[in-house]
């Protein structure tokens, strides 16, 4: 047990143990640590237990953090030593952005004001220079128009030289003067739009609020509707955050407290005693990302902080771990196997034996095959055909993944013939969904995983939703459009075009119909 807890401990970054209690000890950034005469930060966790102290190390972490800022903030209103008014013009120029975005609202006006006269100057220094420049041009030619033939050589001599001066001058005048514009425009962007009178545009009363105020929460999910599994993974994402940044108004949400929760997401361990996974991550971070890019984008605050914040890299075993179409071979093993050509029980779908269940389990694999549809899709689809002129479709219409999923999917032929029909009647008469019932799993993606590795195809690139990757390759066999491709697959189209009649049409679904043919031969499997 000692050696799990010192395992735990080593994963824990920053975080140190002095007999009986843990400790944040984090090396202070070099620009504050000569400002506060000490190299390293060190607090106490008021903890012993590991698992407590890694949500105690990201608050204190993050709190380093600001305070590191706040000495920052403090320091740049004092650049190289001077108030901003007493600043040389060269001093200005040298005002790293880091320092500009730290400094106050009324220094980011002195400021402003500092370049702006600089601006003026260098333009008025411009001017003198090439009416200096102009002069000297006159004076060169009253030279030329005085040479005599005894003096012509030496004179034109120097007549180049002075020229070659001017030209350098000037040309040394109009970079500078294109230097101070060029840090004038980036400091006001960095700073916002800053016109005359540097008056700032007053925030909304939504910027005030608590970040996790329930009505603006039950606002961006009615922008941002989710199907149920995302909606509650989207509801622990901002649980965790919660608890590591408390209930700060939307405008005092930093990128520091962004980043605080992608490195808690980076260092927290699993259901199952490993760390989570690139994707689990991606999503997560990726959920509260959304909410506040939602918040910038209607106007509450002017900067989305979570923009520039990104998850961990994927480790080696990540990269490597690509989900892969199923091979002509492997599709043969599936649709060879007991589940679809007699198994000896429902609870033993993988051995042979004399009995087809045509249950919930056996049409998840034959929609999985023939439509392409996601996992969440088919478990949450109706038994129900649409229509589409005289071409039969599946309802797909509520499919939330992406803008573009919510689609009809053409019935092709095999998928007709291994019976469809009798299903979806049969559904329709008990009241179910199109994959609702008794012989149902709540979790699709662990059994048809399983039942993938009791087959022997235990691949890890090798998965249930694999078989999405298949119908794609059918669908680009086909040669039919790339936009239809799209259309049928649920995905967003590359081209403007594809944005102009997203509702598939008659003769598209007849041509999905006519064309597209499933992977692997399945004659076996139609009814008679």
């Amino acid at each position: 047990m000692l050696h799990a807890a010192r395992s735990l401990l080593s994963r824990i970054p920053h975080v140190i143990r002095r007999r009986n209690r843990l400790y944040l000890r984090v090396r202070i950034p070099a620009d504050v640590a000569m400002l506060v005469g000490k190299d390293y930060h060190v607090r106490t966790l008021r903890t012993g237990d590991p698992r407590r102290a890694r949500l105690e190390a990201a608050r204190a972490l993050a709190q380093a953090h600001a305070a590191w800022n706040e000495v920052r903030r403090i320091m740049s209103a004092r650049v190289l030593g001077k108030a901003i008014h007493e600043l040389a013009d060269d001093d200005i120029l040298r005002i790293r952005n880091e320092d500009i975005e730290a400094l106050s609202d009324a220094d980011k006006a002195a400021l402003i004001q500092q370049m702006e006269l600089i601006v003026e100057r260098e333009r008025l220094a411009a001017e003198n220079a090439e009416a200096g420049r102009a002069k000297k041009s006159f004076e060169v030619q009253s030279i030329a128009i005085e040479v005599n033939a005894m003096e012509r050589t030496m004179r034109e001599a120097k007549l180049i030289e002075m020229q070659g001066k001017a030209a350098v001058e000037h040309a040394q005048q109009s970079l500078r003067l294109a230097q101070v514009e060029q840090a004038m425009r980036e400091a006001v962007t960095r700073i916002g739009s800053v016109p005359a009178g540097l008056a700032q545009a007053e925030l909304p009363p939504e910027a005030s609020l608590p970040w996790n105020d329930a009505s603006l929460l039950e606002r961006f999910c009615a922008d941002n509707p989710a199907g149920e599994s995302s909606a509650d993974e989207r509801d622990r994402a901002f649980r965790e955050f919660a608890d590591l940044i408390g209930g700060k108004a939307v405008k005092d949400v930093a990128k520091v407290d962004i980043k605080a929760y992608a490195d808690y997401l980076r260092d927290k361990i699993g259901k199952r005693g490993n760390p989570l996974k690139h994707a689990t991550i991606v999503k997560s971070l990726g959920y509260v990302k959304a909410y506040f890019k939602w918040h910038a984008a209607s106007g509450h605050i002017n900067v989305n902080p979570g923009d520039g914040v990104n998850p961990r890299a994927k480790t080696a075993a990540e990269k490597g771990q690509q989900r892969r179409a199923f091979t002509t071979d492997e599709l043969r093993l599936l649709f060879d196997s007991p589940l679809f050509t007699g198994c000896k029980s429902p609870l033993r779908l993988s051995k042979p034996g004399p009995n087809v269940y045509r249950n919930e389990r056996y049409w998840f694999w034959m929609l999985l095959l023939l439509t392409g549809a996601r996992l969440d899709e088919i478990a949450a689809a109706p038994a129900r055909i649409v229509k589409v002129g005289e071409v039969e479709c599946l309802d797909f219409l509520h499919s939330t993944k992406t803008p573009n999923a919510p689609r009809l999917i053409p019935i092709l032929s095999d998928l007709r013939r291994v019976g469809i029909h009798d299903w979806i009647e049969a559904q329709q008469r008990r009241g179910r969904g199109l994959v609702q019932g008794p012989d149902a799993v709540v979790d699709w993606s662990k059994w048809l995983n399983r039942y993938l590795n009791d087959l022997g195809l235990d691949d890890p690139k090798l998965v249930a939703y694999s078989l999405r990757h298949n119908f794609r390759q059918q669908l680009r066999a086909s040669g039919i459009h790339s936009e239809l491709v799209d259309k049928v697959f649920g995905h967003d189209g590359e081209t403007v075009g594809a944005n102009y009649g997203r509702d598939l049409s008659p003769d598209e679904a007849r041509l999905v119909v006519e064309r597209v043919r499933p992977p692997v031969p399945i004659e076996h499997l139609w009814q008679a």
